[in-house]
């Protein structure tokens, strides 16, 4: 379960966005400026001439100072050309020099360029760069990115009724190895996720997580709510009806207290499955296995990264279910709506003796 994305060096890409705003700022106030004056010319020229027409030669001159400057319409269209193009070279130098100091002081490419584009949502695939046009008719998060940050521990922490909480939860799969429990709660951990299983991304075939009963025995002993998430590689609705009654034969008289969660990524190998398949078909797929899990009693839940909602599945048809969001870049990336977020995979927590996934509740909805 990783992101796709490269890590920024650091943060002050935020800053450099306003600089950027600036710039574009400086640039319209120019513009208008030019026309402002053109317009002033114009009237300026307009008024002589009446003067003209009414007071005659004489009066017109004694109204003009006799020395004030007179422009053609060529000269005043020649003088706004200059102006325009002096400001245009200037604040593309600007520019120009902004992108090259960030670059430099390590700004990843890919952060400039979101910050180049604010109305879109960029990222790396392939080798290439995506844009994709933010939809604000869509269901975005509330969140301010900014304050979520990393406590001295490095735990993150968000404002939550005014004071900085962690909230903090684990998903663990067979990886993690033998999980004492207890420990992981004294720990301060308040939930967990747990794989349930998987299906091979080559041989299609299905696998139970080895250590799935076990961490669901260990959560319920130690007071800990419990979610669950299976890795598709579900290609048709029968397959995806197939993982869902895994999922609910091996949680069938246990009572969950987070969401049973659809685990969407793609897998970068040429003989995947999935590599073929549509966004419509994977959504049609994914939503085959929420709707099966919600007709069970659960509460359903959708696991994913920046391209599994915005490449591999229509966000559209999917906005009704909770989602449980990975990004382990800060500030997160992303402006749709979800409720927890897995901000790191290398997480070290007393009881869990391999690295793990933490995670961030940032609303009530995952319950």
């Amino acid at each position: 379960m990783r992101e796709l994305e490269e890590k920024p060096k650091k943060n002050s890409l935020r800053k450099r966005v306003r600089l950027l705003a600036a710039v574009t700022l400086v640039s319209v106030v120019v513009a208008f400026s030019c026309l402002m004056l053109a317009l002033i010319l114009f009237l300026h020229q307009h008024k002589v001439a009446e003067d003209y027409i009414d007071r005659g030669d004489m009066e017109a001159e004694e109204v003009e100072g006799g020395n004030a400057p007179k422009y053609t319409q060529e000269e005043v269209d020649a003088l706004l050309a200059e102006m325009e193009s002096d400001s245009q070279a200037g604040g593309r130098q600007i520019l120009l020099e902004e992108m090259r100091t960030s670059l430099e002081d390590g700004t990843s490419a890919v952060n400039l360029f979101r910050a180049l584009y604010p109305d879109q949502v960029v990222y790396v695939d392939d080798n290439r760069y995506w844009f994709h046009d933010i939809r604000q008719d869509w269901k975005m998060n509330p969140f301010d990115e900014e304050q979520m940050v990393l406590d001295e521990e490095g735990f993150m922490t968000y404002p939550i009724d005014g004071t900085p909480k962690r909230k903090l939860g684990v998903d663990v799969s067979r990886f993690q190895g033998v999980i004492d429990w207890e420990k992981v709660k004294n720990a301060g951990v308040e939930y967990a996720i747990i794989r349930a299983g998987m299906r091979g991304y080559e041989s299609g075939k299905l696998v139970e997580d080895e250590q799935a009963k076990a961490n669901i025995d260990g959560c319920v002993a130690n007071g800990i709510p419990f979610g669950v998430y299976f890795f598709s590689e579900a290609i048709n609705e029968a397959e995806a009806i197939e993982e869902a009654d895994t999922v609910l034969s091996m949680i069938q008289g246990y009572e969950l207290g987070l969401p049973v969660y659809i685990d969407i990524e793609q897998v970068s190998s040429a003989s995947n499955r999935c590599k073929d398949m549509t966004k419509e078909e994977r959504t049609k797929v994914a939503k085959v296995f929420l709707d099966r899990i919600s007709a069970a009693g659960y509460k359903p839940g959708i696991y994913g990264n920046l391209k599994s909602f915005l490449v591999l599945l229509d966000l559209q048809e999917i906005q009704d279910y909770t989602k449980w969001f990975a990004c382990y870049n800060i500030p997160v990336y992303y402006p749709y709506d979800y409720d927890i977020l897995q901000y790191s995979e290398k997480g070290t927590i007393d009881g869990i003796p391999e690295p793990v996934d933490l995670n961030i509740a940032l609303t009530e909805n995952y319950r």
